[in-house]
């Protein structure tokens, strides 16, 4: 009976140890009475966000650090903007609308701005401190190789910042 149980441990031990690392912590949020400015100097670090007429969602998605590799660190971030008094909207590429959206990526590194290759959002307001939101996206900076993809679906809850 030892044998066996000992068996076991070692073969669920030998399947965990091969799962995937965390990937690290995931931040939704939406802001009331902002606005996002693109990024200056088609830099794909960063969006102006400020006080506005609309309302802005960004999802954030938080590497986790390596502790032997300095300045590894990560973050990838989605962010919608709506007209206020919008409850529900759906987009995909190729469409004309009045949302705006952005990815960017923040690290210790320099790129241009990313532009979609994809990208599918639906969201629902559930009430007035909550929305739902699901999206596909990806997206390639002319400075890097690969296209990055997100995907997500959650909850947002509406920051008191």
């Amino acid at each position: 009976m030892m044998k066996k149980l000992a068996l076991i441990l070692l073969i669920f031990s030998l399947f965990t140890s091969c799962e995937d690392e965390t990937p690290g912590s995931i931040d939704r949020y939406f802001y009331t009475n902002s606005k996002l400015t693109p990024p200056e100097n088609n830099v794909g670090m960063y969006v102006a966000w400020e006080p506005g007429d609309k309302t802005v969602f960004r999802y954030i998605l938080n590497h986790p650090d390596e502790p032997n590799i300095a300045d590894d660190e990560l973050s990838e971030i989605f962010w919608i903007e709506i007209p206020t008094g919008i409850t529900e909207f759906q987009f995909e590429l190729g469409e004309d609308s009045p949302y705006e959206f952005y990815y960017t990526r923040q690290c210790y590194c320099y790129f241009r701005a990313f532009e979609f290759e994809a990208i599918k959002v639906e969201g629902k307001r559930i009430n007035s401190s909550t929305w739902e939101i699901d999206f596909e996206m990806s997206a390639r900076s002319p400075d890097l190789e690969n296209a990055y993809e997100l995907k997500d679906s959650g909850k947002y809850k509406l920051s008191q910042q």
